[in-house]
């Protein structure tokens, strides 16, 4: 399976609790199937990860849907608590992983179809 990987910098509004992570997404030709997406982070404050080796915390997943139509977008919601989100805290740097787990049984689209368009991380 495809991974993206995303760095950033946790908002210092957060309130060092639970997150979710929305992944809209669409599929190129299916119609109906579900994915599974996997979803992990990593803590990378200051001073304490060699980013160059990666410990990734433990993947969170949820299998949703595909749209009857094909093309048309839909969201796809992981939760998190701030341990199982590598215990990241406000203003820290972080990575994400998302990808999608085509081995998992529930995955049930066929091949490639699917097509990640953006990731949003809310409180």
């Amino acid at each position: 399976a495809s991974k993206s990987i995303f760095i950033d910098t946790m908002p210092y509004d957060y309130d060092d609790g639970s997150i979710s992570v929305w992944i809209n997404y669409s599929a190129t030709s299916a119609t109906s199937g579900d994915v599974v997406w996997d979803v992990q982070f990593e803590r990378a404050a200051s001073g304490s990860l060699d980013i160059d080796l990666g410990s990734w915390a433990t993947a969170q997943t949820a299998t949703c849907p595909v749209a009857g139509t094909a093309g048309i977008v839909v969201g796809c919601k992981v939760t998190f608590t701030n341990a199982q989100a590598d215990g990241i805290k406000k203003g820290e740097v972080f990575r994400m992983r998302v990808s999608r787990d085509t081995t998992d049984a529930a995955d049930t689209v066929t091949g490639t179809d699917i097509e990640a368009h953006s990731v949003i991380i809310v409180q």
